[in-house]
């Protein structure tokens, strides 16, 4: 009898302790990604500071290269499958500015998006979940041109702008370390992949 109880007890340790891998009230979790084709990439938030310096009719940007948006979030659930929480997200933007074929300038815009979301889990199981969500947040954008000529000083922009995520569809698998992929667009991209971790 004794030892029946024991089994009993242990299995419901066991069982308990998998269920709070699921997203329990009070559960946290943290998350770290990279997405692609963010809002910002695809808008292009740059100032006109590129056209400032020069009297050149004819510029344009050339080599552009999109970091993708680097981001770390951390989630709490205020109620069974439904979470609040942050998003920081990172990207760099970097072209060379012709006139004609002659590069006369560089061109380098670091960009940051501070955010709050809220996703809801329709399926929450202990080692597999999904879910959407939307998140709000506000872009900061930070653009400088450095010209190649010693008679052109170089220049700097400081931008602003709200900014918004949609989740249409996101999976994590996994128990407290898991993996996430997630489908939408936004601040985060219209995809994005990451590692999350439980609390």
């Amino acid at each position: 009898m004794t030892n029946r109880l024991n089994k009993i007890f242990i299995y419901s340790l066991i069982f308990n302790a998998c269920m709070l891998n699921a997203q329990q009230k009070g559960t946290s979790e943290i998350k770290i990604g990279y997405g692609v084709l963010s809002s910002n990439e695809i808008g292009k938030v740059f100032s006109d500071i590129i056209t400032a310096p020069f009297s050149y009719a004819e510029l344009k940007a050339t080599d552009e290269k999109h970091s993708g948006a680097l981001f770390i979030g951390y989630n709490y659930a205020i109620k069974d499958n439904w979470t609040i929480g942050t998003d920081l997200v990172y990207e760099r933007y970097t072209a060379s500015v012709k006139d004609q074929n002659h590069i006369i300038a560089s061109q380098k815009n670091d960009i940051y998006t501070l955010a709050v979301n809220s996703t809801y889990s329709y399926i929450s199981k202990p080692k597999f979940r999904m879910y959407s969500g939307v998140g709000l947040g506000y872009t900061f954008s930070n653009e400088k041109l450095s010209p190649n000529q010693s008679d052109v000083q170089s220049m700097s922009s400081k931008n602003s702008s709200f900014n918004f995520q949609v989740i249409g569809a996101g999976v994590r698998i996994g128990g407290k370390l898991a993996g996430f992929a997630e489908l939408g667009f936004g601040y985060k991209g219209i995809i994005n992949l990451g590692i999350s971790y439980q609390l």
